[in-house]
């Protein structure tokens, strides 16, 4: 009936709205939000606190050491899967590329990277995920930014142990991750 379809609908909306209030993302980010920019951003901060699960107490040091880590640096980090998907970028990338933090995790590299350097792009993940630990792989790509266009920026990726092996799952291979630190190029 129509009066169960606008409860649902109801329910559905304020369950959205809980769900955005739950990302840790400023106030006037989180009221622009769509439902399908939700459900992308959480499931990359589930990805991302997946990822740090094993950090545990020393989480604390080291979001204080990336902060001042951060602050100096001029560029942004970003954490990749292996087939590409952004699944944590750091906040300051606005300042570098124009994009928010928002606008960019959850989606695929290659949605705004050039695509001249897709093949490129696709080589370096395969490396790193093929050498595991050993290999530190850097490139140069073209990356889209805020008022149009694109910029060139020099990216540092090494792989990150993803996620770990769970009671439900327990002989799980595990997924992995690239951490790259990114420079614009001036």
């Amino acid at each position: 009936s129509r009066e169960a379809a606008r409860k649902r609908r109801r329910v559905e909306s304020d369950m959205f709205g809980h769900l955005s209030h739950l990302l840790p993302l400023q106030a006037s980010v989180r009221q622009s939000l769509d439902r399908p920019s939700v459900i992308r951003l959480t499931l990359s901060y589930i990805r991302a606190h997946a990822l740090l699960k094993g950090a545990g107490e020393v989480q604390g040091e080291v979001q204080e050491e990336t902060r001042l880590f951060l602050s100096v640096l001029e560029g942004f980090l970003m954490v990749l899967s292996t087939g590409g998907d952004v699944v944590f970028v750091s906040e300051n990338v606005s300042q570098h590329m124009g994009l928010t933090q928002a606008e960019l995790m959850g989606h695929n590299v290659f949605e705004f990277t050039h695509p001249c350097d897709h093949e490129e792009i696709r080589t370096h993940l395969r490396l790193t995920a093929v050498c595991l630990k050993s290999l530190s792989v850097s490139g140069r790509y073209r990356v889209l930014a805020k008022g149009g266009g694109y910029v060139w920026v020099e990216t540092h990726g090494a792989v990150v142990p993803g996620v770990q092996p769970s009671r439900s799952r327990p002989a799980a291979p595990q997924r992995l991750c690239v951490l790259c630190v990114t420079y614009v190029l001036r």
